[in-house]
Order: C-alpha cells, then structure tokens, then sequence
C-alpha cells in the first residue's frame, strides 16, 4: 500500500472508531461506509486532516439498494474523495432507509457537490441537509412532482405521457 494512503487510512481509523460501520479495500482503493449522523465530522476530517487532504470531491452517486441486500437501509449516496497533493483517493458511502431519506449536504466543503445533490435528489428523492438551492435540476416540478424515475420501483415504461400545461407542444386544441 502507498505510505501516503497507509497514514490517512491510520488517521482515519484512530480518530473514527464507533462511526465507521464498514471498512472495504479492493486493489488499493478503499471505502469507508459511515452512520449519516457523521457523515460531516467524518468529511470535514477527511478534507481538514494533512495526513488525507482530500480537497477534492470528484463525484456524488446516488443509489438504490432495492432487492440488493436485506439491509432496511434501502438509499445510499457514495462520495468519491481525490487528495492531489498526496495523490490518493478515497470512497465514502452512507446509506438510509426510505422513511429518513436525507443526509448532509457536503456543498459547505465543496462546491462541486452542489448541482451533483440537485441530481440526487431530483432522481432518487435524496434530500440533502443544509443544501443552499435543493430543488429539481433535469425534471419539470409541475410533470414528476414527487417522482423519482431512478427509483428501482419506478415503472420501466415510466408513468405515463407527461406534458406540462405551461408548454405548448403543438397539439391542436
């Protein structure tokens, strides 16, 4: 393992015992999976701490763990962590059940979150803690209102023909 990784992983383990519930390496990348209530201090740590200096945040995925496992916890957002100084990366994964579907928004530590949450949201129903602007992104609010077609349980045919009575399609009246 790169010693550069080795000491954020160490520094990560020493500081964050009870709060990391998973712990994954494959072919020296790893993933932590942390409880969404310090999913914050974890990557205020993560971006703060020189030891990991992850000051970039490359990607925010949302995903739907529907007939995956039978973990109640069926939403889960996963972060993609880049140190440039260090030249390591790092995964963080945080999942929550459909009833309590909302985690902190990391937008106060990066930037780069902020259109990425919207997506998430827009998408899977995700809502972000603390987002400056969390409103839909891709879809029309008065056509999907609470739907969210990247949802496992969403139709394959989708709903239905969704036509916005604010746009004229040319159809003859």
């Amino acid at each position: 393992m790169d010693k550069k990784l080795e000491a954020a992983v160490k520094a990560i383990d020493s500081k964050f015992t009870k709060e990391i519930l998973k712990k994954e390496e494959f072919r020296g990348d790893y993933t932590y999976e942390v409880k969404p209530e310090s999913l914050m201090e974890f990557m205020t740590f993560l971006k703060k701490e020189k030891a990991c200096d992850f000051v970039m945040l490359a990607a925010v995925t949302g995903i739907d763990y529907l007939e995956y496992d039978d973990d109640p916890r069926r939403f889960g957002v996963a972060y993609s962590l880049l140190s440039m100084k260090n030249k390591i990366r790092l995964n963080v994964r945080v999942r929550v059940r459909e009833d309590n579907c909302r985690v902190d928004s990391m937008v106060p530590l990066w930037k780069t979150a902020d259109w990425q949450e919207r997506e998430i949201y827009d998408l899977h129903g995700i809502k972000f803690d603390g987002h400056p602007d969390l409103r839909r992104i891709l879809l029309d609010p008065i056509d999907y209102g609470e739907v969210h077609p990247l949802r496992k349980d969403y139709p394959l045919k989708g709903l239905g023909e969704r036509h916005s009575p604010l746009k004229n399609y040319g159809e003859d009246a």
